[in-house]
């Protein structure tokens, strides 16, 4: 009888090992399955997410392109109307205060000398400060004291051959000596 509840203890033991054994291999493979959904899921989402990057990228790319032609066709219509519209009058143009007057580099200093003695016969104008470099030419400071034509006076001038105004500055081209 000993033997029979050995053999028996045995089997038990023995079925006991195979049932933990199976559960074993079948939370194993559960597992393994698990992994396997969880790896695909992560695949699937990473291939979703770089599909949407592309198609992102892909509009940016498109939406970049778009405001860029807008941008030329905006700036080539401005260009065209600038071109179009005629320049603004500077002779009938009223200049009051602090103005610099920009004469070329390549003036003499007695054509200077001239133009500041014609600039000091001007009613209500004040040659304030003369001066400059060889880069950038003669400078000279004005002071205009009333509501004056100025660039329309300065035009008018014998030797000028031209008259830019650019702000506070008045650039002055001088005719060519003969």
């Amino acid at each position: 009888m000993a033997n029979n509840d050995t053999e028996e203890a045995k089997k038990e033991i023995e079925r006991l090992a195979k049932e933990q054994a199976n559960k074993e291999a079948k939370e194993a493979k559960q597992s393994k399955k698990e992994a396997e959904r969880l790896a695909k899921e992560e695949a699937k989402k990473k291939a979703e997410d770089e599909k949407r990057f592309k198609e992102a990228e892909a509009r940016a790319k498109k939406d970049a392109e778009k405001l860029a032609k807008e941008q030329t066709k905006k700036e080539a219509k401005q260009a065209k109307q600038a071109k179009e519209e005629p320049a603004p009058d500077v002779s009938s143009a009223t200049y009051e205060g602090n103005f610099q007057l920009v004469l070329p580099s390549a003036v003499g200093f007695k054509q200077v000398k001239q133009f500041t003695q014609h600039l000091a016969g001007i009613e209500g104008v004040e040659v304030v400060w003369t001066g400059g470099s060889l880069d950038e030419g003669t400078l000279i400071t004005v002071s205009v004291a009333q509501a004056t034509p100025l660039a329309r006076i300065l035009s008018e001038m014998p030797m000028v051959g031209g008259v830019e105004v650019n702000g506070k500055n008045i650039t002055v081209t001088f005719e060519a000596s003969v």
